[in-house]
Formats: structure tokens, C-alpha cells, sequence
């Protein structure tokens, strides 16, 4: 079900009824378009209170289907003067600039260009979108994000290859940090780095894991929440692997 944008942000515009039309005409096929009015800064130092349809599209792209954030703002004439469009690329993502977007992101379409209401509507640009972008993507993952995650992932497997490796009485264990610790040698100490480097990667693996199945939620206080059932009992858990969920425990 699509969302109704404000009537008393509609009412200010010169041609509110039939704006809102086109509005609810585009709201009615692209589902995760929400309309919205905010501030909009031109480039000659005027602002503006527009509407705007904020959201992602989906696009498929070489058999994968994307969803790319846009905005398309409407200004007070509308239908009659085409609305302004920007691509707004995630933090995991980045503009690919071309013949048809700038470096920050407008969109200068030949359909845009040649407005002309009621041939033209809002319908149909973001219609046009989705063609242009399956041809021409707008934005690419950001490589250094993904490098990060991949290195992330090739130390976690080569902690896995010398654990699996390792006799379970060779690994580093667990221990209270004294004021007097024990003669750290050079064998203990490769042990003792290693077992740190695994706690911070598992904590690391495990944030990534829970960002992609619980998205919006709090890895933190999950584990908190469960706190009480592993001290219970109700979970049951190795005691060396209390520190690695619970760095602050006791």
C-alpha cells in the first residue's frame, strides 16, 4: 500500500490536484518510494520547501536484481516543469558518473529534458530510470568496504586453518590478567597474539553476520538479553568463550 503524501504540502502547489495524481500514480508501482518534504538548497543560493519521492528502485543489472536509492524532487509547478533527480549512494556504495549523471548525482535524462505534461509524468521517468540504469549503472560497490570485509574474512579462515591444526592442549587458553603475570615466552607469546587477534575477528565475524540478518537492531543488547540464560545455565557454552561474546564479563 502506498503512502499519501501530506495534503497541505500538496495544497501549496500551483496544480495540487493533478500533482497529486502523478504523485500517487508512481507511488502505486514503485512501492518503496515514500513521499516527503524537506528543504531544497539551488544552486543560485535560494531554498525551497519541496516535495520529494524518496526510496529505491529495483533495477536488474546482469541477472541481479539491485535496488538504487534515488530522490526525485518536485517543483511547486508541477506537472508542468520536470522534477530534479538525484541518485544518493549508500556509504557501501559510489557514483559511477556519466554521459546522463553528474559527480554529485543529478540525473540530466533526454526524457527530463523534453518535459512536456501530459505526455510526460512521473510514471514514466522512473520507468525510464530503470531502463537507463540496467544499461548504465549509477553507482558501484565501494571497493575498499568490500576489500575490508574480504580481509576480514581470508584472517578469519587462515585463524581457522591453524586452529583445526593445532591440538586443542597446544591452544592459547583463557586467563585473568594478575598484576604478576606468568614469564610470557616467545611460543606463548605467538599464542597468546593469536588468541586475541581470534577474539577481536569472531566479535568482528559475528557483528557482520548479525548487520546482515537483524538489520536495525543492536548486536550488543542481544547479547545482553541472553546474559542471564548462559549464567543459568539455559545456554550452554564453553567457558572460554564467555570472554569473546562478553569482553567486560567478570
Amino acid at each position: 500500500m502506498c503512502t499519501t503524501p501530506k495534503s497541505d504540502a500538496v495544497a501549496k502547489y500551483k496544480f495540487a490536484e493533478i500533482a497529486q495524481k502523478d504523485i500517487m500514480d508512481a507511488l502505486g508501482q514503485f512501492k518503496d518510494l515514500r513521499p516527503g518534504q524537506e528543504r531544497f538548497y539551488f544552486n543560485d543560493g535560494r531554498r525551497m520547501k519541496l516535495l520529494n519521492l524518496s526510496g529505491t528502485i529495483p533495477v536488474e543489472y546482469k541477472g541481479n536484481v539491485y535496488n538504487i536509492p534515488v530522490t526525485v524532487w518536485l517543483l511547486d509547478t508541477h506537472p508542468y516543469n520536470p522534477p530534479m533527480v538525484y541518485v544518493n549512494p549508500t556509504s557501501d556504495m559510489c557514483l559511477k558518473a556519466n554521459n546522463l549523471m553528474d559527480s554529485n548525482g543529478k540525473l540530466d535524462l533526454p526524457y527530463l529534458r523534453d518535459w512536456r505534461y501530459p505526455q510526460s509524468d512521473l510514471l514514466g521517468l522512473i520507468q525510464i530510470m530503470v531502463i537507463e540504469f540496467s544499461e548504465k549503472p549509477p553507482v558501484y560497490s565501494n571497493s575498499a568496504s568490500s576489500q575490508q570485509r574480504r580481509q576480514t574474512q581470508l584472517e578469519q579462515g587462515e585463524l581457522l586453518v591453524y586452529l583445526s591444526s593445532t591440538p586443542s592442549q597446544q591452544r592459547p587458553q583463557v586467563q585473568r590478567v594478575h598484576s604478576h603475570p606468568p614469564a610470557c615466552t616467545e611460543s606463548n607469546e605467538k599464542r597468546i597474539l593469536c588468541f586475541v587477534k581470534l577474539t577481536r575477528l569472531s566479535r568482528d565475524a559475528l557483528q557482520i553476520f548479525f548487520d546482515d540478518v537483524f538489520p536495525g537492531h543492536e548486536l550488543q543488547n542481544m547479547l545482553t538479553d541472553k546474559k542471564h540464560l548462559i549464567k543459568n545455565g539455559g545456554i550452554r557454552i564453553h567457558k572460554d568463550q564467555i570472554p569473546v561474546l562478553y569482553p567486560d564479563s567478570h
